[in-house]
C-alpha cells in the first residue's frame, strides 16, 4: 500500500494541489483589487475633490420673535455650485429653499465666483403652522456635487 502524505496519494498531486491554492489566491486578490477599483469609482457621496459650501444665515436674526409670514434667507457659495438649501427647525427639515439670486455685496468679497452667481436663497415661514416656543432655525447648503454644509444656527421664538 503506498504512503499518503496529507491525504495526497504523490508528488504529483501534491504539486497540483499546491498549484491550485495558488490559483485560488490569486483569484481572490484579483476579486479583492476589482472590488476596490469599482468602490473607488463609485460615488458613494461627494466627490472627494470638491470643496465644502460656504454661507450664513442672516434672517431670522438671532433672539428675535417672528409672528405671522417671516423669512429664512441667506447666502451660500460652492466651487460646485449650488443645488439647494435645506431650511430646518429644531433639527428637523422643515422646507427647501432654492438659490435665484444675485448677491452682489457677497460676490465682492469672493471675486473667485463670477458675477453672476446666484448666492442669495429665501423662503417664506408661515408661523401659523409651527408649533409655539423658543426654536432653533439652521440652514444646510447642498452642492451640486452633494457636498453638504450645515450653516450657524439662530434661536427664534414663535408666537401666533
Amino acid at each position: 500500500m503506498p504512503k499518503r502524505f496529507s491525504g495526497v496519494r504523490n508528488h504529483d498531486e501534491r504539486l497540483s494541489l499546491a498549484w491550485y491554492r495558488v490559483g485560488l489566491r490569486i483569484r481572490w486578490f484579483v476579486q479583492i483589487v476589482t472590488l476596490g477599483a469599482a468602490l473607488a469609482s463609485t460615488s458613494c457621496g461627494p466627490d472627494r475633490a470638491s470643496k465644502l459650501p460656504f454661507g450664513a444665515l442672516e434672517s431670522p436674526p438671532d433672539g428675535i420673535t417672528i409672528k405671522g409670514v417671516a423669512f429664512a434667507d441667506g447666502w451660500v457659495l460652492s466651487e460646485d455650485g449650488i443645488d439647494h438649501v435645506a431650511i430646518y427647525l429644531d433639527r428637523t427639515f422643515l422646507q427647501d429653499a432654492a438659490v435665484k439670486e444675485r448677491r452682489p455685496d457677497v460676490i465682492k468679497l469672493h471675486p473667485e465666483f463670477p458675477p453672476e452667481t446666484n448666492a442669495r436663497f429665501i423662503c417664506e415661514l408661515h408661523t401659523e403652522s409651527l408649533p409655539v416656543g423658543r426654536h432653533e432655525i439652521s440652514a444646510r447648503a447642498i452642492s451640486r456635487s452633494g457636498a453638504t454644509r450645515d450653516l450657524v444656527p439662530h434661536m427664534i421664538t414663535i408666537e401666533h
